[in-house]
């Protein structure tokens, strides 16, 4: 008798989880949703001989690209940070990329600038 309880509630709990789990994935409602901090702050850029340098930090450790060119309109190179625990950072080499006026973040999918637009590289 005992058994047969424990069986028919464990299939229950099993269902219950499966049936939020389709719903979540649907979206109809969120129960599991771990949605990252990947704003970026502290933001530097550190131009040297050979590199320009764009570091920025975020709360939780997020993908992050910056995309760079020389036309504030049509960025055409990219090239994905190197993060540790929330710390990014993109090294652009000068003698490969010449040119480099402009760059945008792209944290976690979402686009990072000044009001919206690419930075300007000074």
């Amino acid at each position: 008798m005992k058994r047969n309880l424990l069986i028919i509630s464990g299939f229950v709990v099993l269902t219950f989880l499966g049936v939020l789990m389709a719903l979540n994935r649907e979206g109809i409602i969120k129960v599991f949703d771990f949605k990252k901090d990947c704003t970026p702050f502290n933001l530097l850029v550190d131009k040297e001989k050979d590199v320009i340098k764009i570091t920025w930090e975020t709360k939780d450790t997020c993908t992050g690209i910056v995309k760079f060119g020389d036309d504030i309109e049509d960025l055409k190179y990219w090239l994905t940070a190197e993060s540790e625990k929330g710390m990014n950072q993109v090294e652009i080499d000068k003698g490969k990329y010449k040119d480099i006026r402009y760059f945008i973040i792209i944290s976690n999918g979402e686009l990072f600038g000044l009001d919206g637009k690419a930075v300007k590289v000074n």
